[in-house]
């Protein structure tokens, strides 16, 4: 595989690892950093690209990897706790109208494995097989992660909205 043929093949997807990484990382450097790692070993093993059934989820799942990895570093779990604590309160973006933030804060609350899932169905429009090959699970236990992930969402939502009700 050829500089060009890589960049169709590969890079083209950058955007779409960005904002992945971003959604697991939460942080911008960081996931930059991380779409660029793994951009980085796929030119590396390049040659090895072309023997590749579907590419699109061995990039994701290399991406995903890398993510996972870098959440386990003691530096970056704690750089995440700093950032968490800096988030506005739920409350507080419910009455500046943030419907947006708060979803996606609710979203960074998920478990990984529905947080990636949620991801890739509901934002990035993946099937629910492409998924299941990415996260290399069944495609029912896909559905029922992102049934749980949609529902606890919805439920911390319901939960606002009635406090706010509340307190008009």
């Amino acid at each position: 595989m050829d500089a060009a043929q890589f960049k169709a093949a590969v890079f083209c997807w950058r955007d779409l690892l960005y904002r992945l990484a971003l959604r697991l990382l939460n942080h911008s450097a960081e996931a930059e950093d991380a779409v660029q790692q793994t951009m980085m070993k796929l030119w590396q093993k390049k040659e090895a690209l072309n023997e590749i059934e579907n590419l699109k989820s061995f990039v994701i799942k290399t991406l995903q990897n890398d993510c996972l990895n870098r959440l386990k570093k003691e530096q970056t779990i704690s750089r995440h706790h700093v950032a968490f604590g800096k988030m506005q309160d739920s409350t507080t973006q419910i009455l500046t109208g943030n419907m947006l933030a708060i979803i996606k804060n609710e979203i960074n609350k998920l478990p990984e494995k529905q947080k990636i899932i949620i991801q890739l169905c509901d934002m990035e429009s993946f099937e629910i097989k492409e998924i299941a090959e990415i996260v290399e699970m069944e495609e029912g236990a896909v559905r029922t992660n992102l049934s749980r992930a949609r529902k606890k969402i919805k439920i911390q939502i319901m939960k606002l909205q009635a406090y706010e009700e509340r307190k008009l």
